[in-house]
């Protein structure tokens, strides 16, 4: 009965600790997601503006993904210390 008890409470521990960290790979998949996404509009629509140039359009297709991937933390940032004056 005991072996049961333990097995029970071991499997109540694994079932919320996966929940906990559900949040947390959600959260980072949808900003991996909007990352990708960006980049590939980005340059999609610098081919249609005429740049062809595969190294140009790679580096500021770069350049705006990664503007999106650091904008959600610096919104973090605000909400936890909202006296901040930037």
């Amino acid at each position: 009965m005991r072996e049961m008890d333990e097995l029970a409470a071991s499997r109540q521990r694994f079932t919320s600790r996966l929940t906990a960290g559900f949040f947390v790979r959600f959260h980072m998949g949808l900003i991996f997601a909007g990352t990708v996404g960006t980049a590939v509009i980005a340059s999609r629509l610098l081919l249609v503006a005429g740049v062809h140039s595969l190294m140009i359009r790679y580096a500021l297709t770069v350049v705006g993904a990664y503007a999106v991937f650091f904008r959600p933390h610096t919104g973090v940032d605000r909400l936890r210390h909202p006296d901040c004056s930037e």
